[in-house]
């Protein structure tokens, strides 16, 4: 993975819920495939996509349904756009990845 910031081309806000997974899935797989993923690679994908948020429902918010989780998503084959790409207050937390939930 670069560590080039990236302009998000699509970005997904949803509540800490499983119910929420199959969708989340469908929109990152579509995404893939559009920019040129086969539908294997995008299937692969979308299931890294279901394991991240499930670690995040289960161990991050404990399995609360009120937890946001946001999600991001970049062609890194574009270049970024000049600027600071991170619009969030403050610092960025040591160790946070993008897609894991936001400090409480």
């Amino acid at each position: 993975m670069s560590e080039t910031p990236c302009e998000p081309d699509v970005q997904l806000e949803m509540y800490s819920q499983a119910r929420l997974l199959a969708p989340a899935r469908a929109m990152v797989a579509s995404i893939a495939q559009r920019i040129g993923f086969n539908e294997v690679d995008a299937g692969q994908i979308s299931l890294a996509l279901d394991e991240a948020l499930s670690n995040i429902i289960n161990h991050g918010y404990e399995g609360r349904p009120d937890g946001r989780i946001c999600v991001s998503v970049c062609d890194e084959r574009s270049p970024a756009p000049p600027g600071n790409q991170d619009r969030h207050r403050g610092p960025r937390p040591a160790g946070r990845a993008r897609g894991h939930p936001p400090p409480r």
